[in-house]
């Protein structure tokens, strides 16, 4: 991902495309951290929002819970509460609202590629329209096939 020269803002890259979008959902695991901070640091301040990061260590997380002052962040450390859990709880207490506010909404999620496709379900489920979710595997875990 690079910057999105056709737009001319090279401030964040081109998965990153809210529209209109003034109330966003951002999730993730530790892989996803450079994006989510500049994503944070390219909002603009009136917009508001929910990160919801999964970390092995609470480290990785510092500065994110005051990096933008209308985006709330939920730090979820592994192992513990994970980032599914997390998104399913989201989905079910917020997805509704999100979902009515059409393409005011905008979700993005970066992490291993199986959970990306149970967070993009989830949050089609609670009635997200699958053009406000932008959903990247990152990574994938299984293992490598044998060389031959």
């Amino acid at each position: 991902s690079g910057p999105d020269v056709r737009r001319g803002n090279p401030g964040h890259g081109v998965q990153w495309d809210p529209g209109p979008a003034t109330e966003v959902l951002i999730t993730g695991d530790e892989t996803a951290l450079p994006a989510v901070r500049g994503i944070l640091a390219a909002l603009p301040p009136h917009h508001r929002g929910r990160v919801l990061v999964e970390v092995g260590d609470p480290a990785d997380a510092v500065g994110l819970t005051d990096a933008h002052p209308g985006v709330t962040v939920e730090v979820c450390r592994r192992p513990g509460r994970p980032l599914l859990d997390a998104v399913a709880d989201w989905a079910g207490a917020h997805g509704g609202a999100a979902a009515r506010l059409g393409e005011h909404f905008y979700a993005w999620n970066a992490t291993e590629s199986t959970r990306v496709a149970r967070v993009r379900t989830l949050l089609h489920e609670a009635g997200v329209a699958p053009d406000r979710v932008h959903a990247q595997g990152y990574w994938h875990d299984r293992p490598r096939p044998a060389a031959r």
